[in-house]
Order: C-alpha cells, then sequence, then structure tokens
C-alpha cells in the first residue's frame, strides 16, 4: 500500500476510496490510478484520484464516459484545383491514394491508444456532528493516450505545490488492494 506505516486513518481512507472508485469503472480495463495526498483541513480530510481505463468500443463506457472524438475530419479529400475562371476541380495527380488502397495502411481506432480519464474525489468528515460522513465523485473527464496523462498528473502536482508526486499505481495493483 502506499500510505506510512501507523497512519491507519490514511489507510482506510485510501482503501475506502480505491473501493469507491471500483463501484464507478470497469475494474478489469483500469490502466492506471494516480492518488494524491490527502488533505486535512477543517475536520475534513479530502483526496483526488486519476483513472485511466481503455475504450471498449468506440461509444461510451458504462454511460458515463465521453465518446470516442470524432476524427473523421483527418482523412482528407484530395486536393482542389481551380481553373481561369475560379471553378473548383480535383487534382488527380496530387490525389492521395484512396482510403482502401494497400498503400494506405488502415489507421487505428481511436480506442487502440487512446484511455477514457476519470477523475475521482472523496471527502471523510472527521470532526463534528457529521463525523464519519463519506462523499465520493467519479466523472469521466475526458480521453486522451496514457503518456499524456502522466504529463497532466506531474502538471497538477506542480501547480499544487506538492513535494511529492502522486502515487501511480498500475490496473494490477489496484485490482489486487481492492481485493485484499
Amino acid at each position: 500500500m502506499m500510505t506510512k506505516p501507523g497512519n491507519d486513518t490514511q489507510s482506510d481512507s485510501t482503501q475506502r476510496f480505491l473501493r469507491a472508485i471500483a463501484e464507478h469503472v470497469d475494474v478489469a480495463l483500469v490502466e492506471e490510478v494516480h492518488l494524491f495526498a490527502p488533505i486535512k483541513q477543517g475536520g475534513k480530510e479530502s483526496g483526488v484520484a486519476v483513472i485511466a481505463v481503455r475504450h471498449t468500443g468506440p461509444g461510451p463506457v458504462g454511460g458515463d464516459a465521453p465518446d470516442a472524438p470524432d476524427d473523421s475530419w483527418l482523412t482528407t479529400d484530395p486536393p482542389l484545383d481551380t481553373d481561369d475562371e475560379g471553378e473548383v476541380h480535383p487534382s488527380p495527380a496530387d490525389a492521395p491514394p484512396p482510403p482502401e488502397s494497400p498503400a494506405q495502411p488502415p489507421r487505428p481506432s481511436p480506442s487502440a491508444s487512446r484511455l477514457i480519464v476519470y477523475r475521482a474525489s472523496y471527502r471523510l468528515t472527521l470532526k463534528g456532528i457529521d463525523r464519519g460522513k463519506w462523499e465520493t465523485e467519479v466523472v469521466a473527464e475526458a480521453d486522451a493516450p496514457l503518456d499524456t496523462i502522466d504529463d497532466v498528473v506531474r502538471g497538477v502536482t506542480r501547480r499544487a505545490g506538492e513535494a511529492s508526486e502522486a502515487a501511480r499505481m498500475t490496473g494490477d495493483e489496484f485490482r489486487a488492494e481492492i481485493r485484499s
């Protein structure tokens, strides 16, 4: 586990948070989980995580995830040529081969290299009349390649002025942690 020995509250909160995340995403598809250090302030503890989950198809996952981006505009039409009178005609000499041509390999689907990015947060009331109250939120925010997710996590850590980076768990580590 990623907590310091002897810090049972953080350990219990982390376990509870990971289990709450598992209730909202398909555990088998989790690639990575980035856990930011919890913050205790004003009798409350709060924590944030970024979760990267593989796409299972072109549409939303579990109804919560954004649709895969429409990148069909990237496949361009042949270049256009204008004559002296301003009429537009395709230029066959400059035209790329049609997409089904063997010279142009099929493009990988966006889901092959992009992951759905979830933001998860929790708030635990430690003191007062609502002591023990637990709230969680898990929201699909975007889809992005894994290296972009790593860059975002590092940027958030830097902007927050954190001394240490977010704890990173692989999908296998996450699955093992929620089973324990």
